[in-house]
């Protein structure tokens, strides 16, 4: 992961969307999540930020891009994130918010807005920010057994990833299983209201990629982890330099107030990263392309 030292990019390449990394100590987000430990998910430890949501205004200007027709792949391309709304037009509501280069199917276009289908989630975006893709179901997916993983390896690391992209974001929560109702969050958390009985954090969610014994069974809601644990010592984890990264491990960051871990998966060529997250209440979990400031660290599952 040669490509993840030093500071994130501040400039889009390519078609990719542009992620403004930065350390979290020094962001002025106008929707933050940080709070005052005491006030968090988990009786003071975790004070998941999820990236804080979102990091600039979600993009919202409509534009017919080329090539982006109904049944067709688009990709989040210059914005960091993109509005999806219940209608075409913004008088309408935010239904979801899709982070900088993930990708979404087309189903239907009407004078610039593009109705997608993003993780079952199904609104209307603006073309401005989309970009031609290929279809995602051509790509190799991960080995692994996902949520039925016993074992502790990097494929299965990455199958539980996978299987739990479009799961919802529940601060102090972790319950995930094949088949279930994915769950709802609304407002800013932690006073967000989460909604059904099954979804991750940040924390939780790579304990339970990562098969940590306490995290588990996957079914069960169990968050025994935060971001400051993750970011301490431990004979479960060890740190590891940003260059050695392998598919799998983690970044973590965690100060007084606020903190987040996303699980690393591979480098793209425009020197950002693939990653699966947890990365907020707007977003739930997702596989996307993002950066990593500076503050975060690199964590190694003990035994891979």
């Amino acid at each position: 992961m040669k490509s993840l030292a030093g500071v994130a990019l501040t400039a889009c390449l390519g078609l990719f969307a542009c992620t403004i990394g930065v350390d979290p100590s020094s962001q002025e987000v106008s929707d933050s999540e940080d709070l005052p430990p005491s006030e968090d998910g988990d009786g003071g430890e975790d004070v998941d930020v999820g990236d804080p949501e979102p990091l600039v205004p979600p993009a919202d200007q409509p534009a017919t891009p080329p090539d982006v027709t109904a049944g067709t792949f688009a990709r989040v391309c210059n914005a960091t994130s993109l509005n999806q709304r219940s209608g075409a037009g913004t008088s309408y509501d935010v239904v979801k918010v899709l982070p900088g280069g993930s990708t979404t199917k087309i189903l239907a276009v009407s004078s610039g807005w593009y109705q997608n289908d993003w993780n079952g989630s199904i609104g209307w975006s603006s073309g401005t920010y989309l970009c031609p893709a290929a279809d995602p179901g051509v790509t190799p997916t991960p080995g692994g057994d996902g949520f039925a993983s016993t074992t502790p390896t990097r494929a299965n690391f990455l199958s539980i990833g996978q299987a739990s992209v479009g799961f919802s974001y529940w601060w102090g929560g972790g319950r995930l299983a094949a088949g279930a109702s994915p769950g709802t969050c609304s407002g800013a958390c932690p006073s967000c209201t989460h909604g059904g009985s099954y979804g991750v954090d940040c924390s939780s969610f790579v304990a339970k990629a990562w098969l940590l014994p306490a995290a588990l069974p996957m079914s069960t809601n169990l968050h025994p982890y935060s971001t400051s644990s993750f970011a301490g010592s431990s004979s479960l984890w060890s740190t590891v330099s940003r260059a050695s990264m392998q598919a799998g491990d983690a970044l973590v960051y965690r100060t007084s107030t606020s903190g987040h871990i996303v699980m690393y998966e591979k480098d793209d060529p425009w020197g950002q990263f693939w990653s699966y997250e947890a990365r907020g209440c707007s977003y739930g979990v997702v596989h996307n392309i993002r950066t990593a400031g500076s503050a975060y660290k690199g964590i190694r599952r003990a035994g891979v």
